[in-house]
Parts: C-alpha cells; structure tokens; sequence
C-alpha cells in the first residue's frame, strides 16, 4: 500500500473555535493535501467575516492545500478523492518537527491516553483522549441518534472530531 492523500473535513461553522482550542485541528489540517469545508451552507451573511479568517488560517497553516467546499456547486468529490503522490516532507518544517517529537517522545516511553487505555507512543497530545466504544448487537438509529445528541450537549466544543463504524 501506499498512502495516496490525506483529506481533512473541517467544520466551517466551529473550526477556529477548534484551531484556538486544539493543536491537533492544526495539525490535520498543516498534515492534509486536500481540506473539505463542511457546514458552509449554515454560515449567514455575518459570518464572512469569519470564513475568510478560516480560509487565512488554513492557507497559514498549510499553503499549498487544495480547499474543498462540500456545498459549493462545483464541488467535485472524485478530485477531492483522485489519487495523488503525498510526500510529508512538502508538508513545511512544522510537520516534520511534530512527526521527529512524536517519534522522540514514543523512543523515550512516554504515555499518553490512547483508545481508553494508557500506552506507550500515543498519538495524542494536549490533553486528546480517544475511546472506543463497541456492541454486540446492531443499533437502532433512534438511538443512535440520541447518543449522537446527548454527546454534543454534553461535550459542545471540546469534541474535536468523531468517526466510526456503525450497524443498525
């Protein structure tokens, strides 16, 4: 295998909330080739202002990054997925310095949380934790949903991303 691109899905409506409050939206967006800007079509005429603070943020991130708007009438999302040579040195210095800490801090035994657990070389810094979450049995959507809800009430904008397989 051989790593083809890395797309990263930033909120419009919450991403400099996210920037300000985690390093790692930073990170995944300085690491990406491609960002996909989702919740545009939510964003009123007063919020311009803030887009186009997004859109300084992300090009200051990271320059050369192809800005994907997923509610744009030309969005194209075969490009958005089009294989492409990704090489993480063209990424800038900050990308390479994050990777050299991270491989620093995993020879060095450091801990972090990681999927519930404590371990060795954790990819997460800054307070991140993950966790899995697992059942048996398919879900029902109804459920699901008021999972989904509860989870965004309660963590509002501390929860930095989500992703998963589901089974209903």
């Amino acid at each position: 295998f051989q790593l083809a691109g890395v797309i990263t899905v930033v909120d419009a409506a919450n991403a400099l909330a996210s920037l300000d409050g985690h390093l790692e939206a930073s990170k995944q967006i300085a690491f990406a080739d491609a960002v996909v800007l989702t919740k545009t079509d939510l964003l009123g005429d007063t919020d311009r202002t803030s887009f186009d603070a997004l859109i300084q943020e992300i090009r200051a991130l990271n320059p050369t990054v192809a800005v994907h708007d997923r509610h744009a009438a030309d969005f194209d999302l075969h490009a958005v997925f089009s294989p492409r040579g990704y090489d993480v040195a063209s990424r800038g210095a900050d990308v390479l310095g994050w990777l050299a800490l991270e491989e620093a801090l995993a020879l060095n035994g450091a801990e972090s949380r990681h999927d519930g657990q404590t371990a060795a070389g954790g990819r997460h810094t800054n307070g991140v934790q993950s966790f899995v979450l697992t059942s048996e049995t398919p879900l029902t959507r109804d459920g699901f949903y008021r999972f989904l809800r509860t989870l965004q009430l309660s963590a509002g904008p501390k929860l930095l991303r989500m992703k998963g397989l589901v089974s209903f």
